[in-house]
């Protein structure tokens, strides 16, 4: 009895503590708020972030935000202005929505030679979430430096640089959220280093490409992507899937991909130039979308190694339905583009929109596009609602 009341008394002692712990956990996660009108802890947002604990969360109300400060950066030649520099390792952002809590300059502001200024920094935390919120009128809308981020309900508004965004580590989200700039040549969003597992869910751009290097498991869905040079670029190792996209008005090509690799399905690609491009040892597979042509190709390929794209729409534009200036290392190589709808039912026809190793016998790569689809073939999107309503 002695032995059994000793160890129940362990037990619930155990219990106890095991119960502390978890209140003085809860306890020391505050959530402190930020109000223009005086009614929140503070009244501007750098004193809160000067102040706020790893785990903190931070409640923004709505305003336009544009008081800044000064930090050193390494490796940066001077002092560059943020809007917000946070400084804990994990914190959650929550504005009053995209449309009233407004982080930046009045009017844009940029110096391509000192990248300055920036709305938020964020460096070497573990993760930050941000909602609600609007970045504008910067170089850069966010800098960020490894950890995982997950954005949602946010817009990246005229910056020369939406994103920047060193990731390590697996995991990340950018879902609902809107980036659009005007600057010419400008990214949406950068974003390389090591890992992936990167959703981008019912995302829209407007005039900025999203370039990812480096990075594996990266998806695309239900997104939007318009205007700009390029629509999305992958490259130096990076892996995608992109679903239920649209990528279209990209004065270059809508993707294209150097030194990577992409499935795509139920989409639609188009560019000025090239609706896809595939560079330098890439690999591309697609099934149900819709490719439309631009001045020189619909879908081009230099040096790209593994190209498949079936039950799909290859529609010429002004330049060739699909030129290969290709090679592949093993030797002669079969880019495999059968039971597509070319919008013609002559394959003598189709076979002349086809720059292979048939019209350059110094090729080394051939188009194979029999048999094809004399009608258009199933290349819809799955069910997500109205997908045309995403289109402005």
């Amino acid at each position: 009895m002695k032995i059994q009341s000793c160890l129940l008394f362990r037990l619930c002692l155990t219990v106890v503590l095991f119960a502390q712990l978890i209140d003085a956990h809860d306890v020391s996660a505050a959530t402190i708020r930020v109000e223009k009108d005086g009614s929140g802890d503070f009244t501007e947002i750098q004193p809160a972030l000067n102040v706020v604990a790893s785990g903190d969360t931070l409640l923004i109300g709505p305003g336009d935000f544009t008081e800044s400060t000064e930090i050193s950066i390494e490796g940066y030649p001077e002092d560059v202005e943020v809007f917000a520099n946070v400084t804990v390792a994990s914190l959650t952002i929550i504005g009053a929505g995209m449309d009233q809590t407004i982080i930046g300059p009045s009017e844009p502001s940029g110096d391509s030679t000192s990248y300055t200024p920036k709305c938020l920094v964020w460096q070497y935390g573990s993760e930050l979430n941000l909602d609600g919120l609007t970045f504008k009128n910067c170089y850069e809308g966010l800098h960020l430096v490894y950890g995982i981020v997950n954005i949602n309900n946010c817009r990246i508004l005229e910056n020369y640089i939406g994103m920047i965004w060193l990731h390590e580590g697996d995991g990340g989200r950018i879902v609902n959220s809107e980036i659009t700039t005007s600057f010419l040549f400008s990214n949406g969003a950068t974003i390389f280093g090591s890992g992936g597992d990167l959703l981008f869910r019912n995302v829209t751009t407007n005039g900025g490409e999203i370039s990812i290097r480096s990075l594996s498991g990266i998806k695309f869905e239900d997104c939007v992507f318009e205007g700009g040079r390029l629509g999305v670029k992958l490259a130096i190792g990076a892996e995608a899937e992109i679903e239920n996209c649209a990528i279209f008005g990209c004065s270059v090509g809508g993707i294209i991909l150097d030194r990577a690799s992409c499935h795509i399905e139920y989409s639609e690609i188009s560019g000025n130039e090239v609706a896809v491009w595939v560079d330098l040892e890439g690999e591309l597979t697609a099934n149900n979308t819709i490719f439309s042509g631009g001045s020189f190709a619909t879908v081009y390929s230099h040096m790209g190694v593994s190209i498949s794209i079936n039950n799909s729409h290859i529609l010429k534009g002004a330049g060739y339905s699909v030129f290969c200036n290709s090679y592949v290392p093993s030797g002669e190589g079969i880019f495999d583009m059968t039971n597509n709808y070319w919008n013609s039912t002559d394959s003598e026809e189709i076979a002349s929109w086809i720059w292979d190793s048939v019209q350059d016998p110094e090729g080394m790569v051939t188009v194979e596009y029999l048999p094809f689809s004399d009608q258009e073939v199933s290349a819809e999107k799955k069910s997500m609602g109205d997908f045309k309503t995403l289109f402005r």
